[in-house]
């Protein structure tokens, strides 16, 4: 038997299928919302989340009776998002070493370099806005190329609360570039 509670009233059924699909229809879009939240991208959100209830569904014999499935859900998803961002990081990474320094070079194209030029006067007008002291550390480690630990030091901060101002930083400029229709 397993315990699903819905609004505040515990149901004890076996977790067979049909129970499956109930807690899908139930849970389905809290899971999706929290991947979405912080994948910023609704396909690899829809993705993660299936991969969620498939894992569900396969472990599902293993999971204690008298656990919150909401809460284990929450966390899933939550751990589910990281491991997506911390790979798709680690891609994006490898592919820059790997890719040859000619194709990384930027186009000579005068188009493209009047786009880049007026694409980097309005990111500067963006980070101008940041709040203190999340534009100072986001300045020191995107332009002068400082560590979080060397920031850390030269602020008289803990890593944590560096990793926390760039963090705020890139989710303010991502929410401007939204408003202009850049999608992530």
């Amino acid at each position: 038997m397993f315990k699903i509670v819905d609004k505040g009233i515990a149901f004890e059924m076996p977790f067979d299928e049909e129970t499956f699909k109930a807690v899908f229809k139930c849970f389905w879009e809290r899971v999706f919302t929290i991947c979405n939240h912080y994948t910023m991208d609704r396909d690899d959100a829809a993705d993660l989340t299936q991969t969620i209830f498939l894992d569900l569904w396969k472990n599902r014999l293993n999971l204690d009776a008298d656990s919150n499935l909401e809460h284990y859900l929450s966390k899933a998803a939550r751990y589910q998002s990281f491991a997506y961002l911390r790979n798709k990081s680690t891609r994006q990474k490898h592919i820059k070493i790997l890719t040859p320094k000619s194709e990384q070079q930027a186009d000579t194209n005068p188009y493209s370099i009047m786009e880049t030029a007026d694409t980097q006067a309005w990111l500067n007008e963006v980070i101008a806005q940041l709040p203190e002291p999340s534009k100072t550390v986001f300045m020191l480690n995107r332009f002068e190329h400082l560590s979080y630990r060397e920031i850390a030091a030269k602020r008289n901060i803990t890593e944590h609360t560096v990793q926390y101002h760039i963090s705020k930083s890139l989710h303010f400029i991502k929410k401007k570039l939204s408003t202009i229709g850049y999608q992530w």
